[in-house]
């Protein structure tokens, strides 16, 4: 099994390049992403493929991630 890709924009606007990371799971891309996104989407590749989109939500008191396949 290939390992999944976590990417997510970079907060330098002069930065084209995603900032990426190599995770094991999508469980573990969402840990991954609460620690290094700080509420901006990511997305989660597995080699080519979009496998799926994170996308923080507010919630009361705290948030959560929205998983979502690719459209």
């Amino acid at each position: 099994m290939n390992p999944y890709r976590l990417e997510y924009a970079s907060l330098n606007p002069a930065d084209q390049q995603p900032q990426c990371f190599e995770v094991p799971s999508i469980s573990a891309a969402l840990v991954v992403a609460e620690i290094n996104a700080t509420g901006r989407p990511a997305e989660v590749w597995e080699g080519d493929r979009r496998v799926a989109l994170l996308e923080p939500q507010a919630g009361e008191g705290s948030h959560y991630w929205r998983v979502s396949a690719p459209s």
